[in-house]
């Protein structure tokens, strides 16, 4: 899991307010590093960097869930893979 605190922690920096938020043009802090695409257990989704995103918790909790419930694909345009050594 230290792979997983140096990931989140990169992302908290890179992109420290919720990208749902900014979409709606509103300026708000993330507090979450959500799976763009959910992992399901697939270890190389899970540590993918580009496969990140900050999200406050009522964009993850609320709006994420619910596309996710709903078999909905997040589009996104990924940024490049970062080798995080573990």
């Amino acid at each position: 899991m230290v792979a997983w605190k140096r990931i989140r922690a990169r992302r908290l920096a890179a992109d420290p307010l919720c990208v749902m938020c900014l979409a709606d043009g509103v300026t708000k802090a993330a507090e979450i590093v959500d799976h763009v695409v959910p992992h399901k257990g697939d270890r190389e989704l899970f540590y993918s960097y580009a496969n990140t995103q900050s999200l406050c918790a009522t964009h993850h909790n609320r709006d994420k869930q619910r596309m996710e419930a709903r078999g909905e694909v997040q589009s996104r345009t990924f940024e490049p893979e970062i080798d995080v050594s573990f």
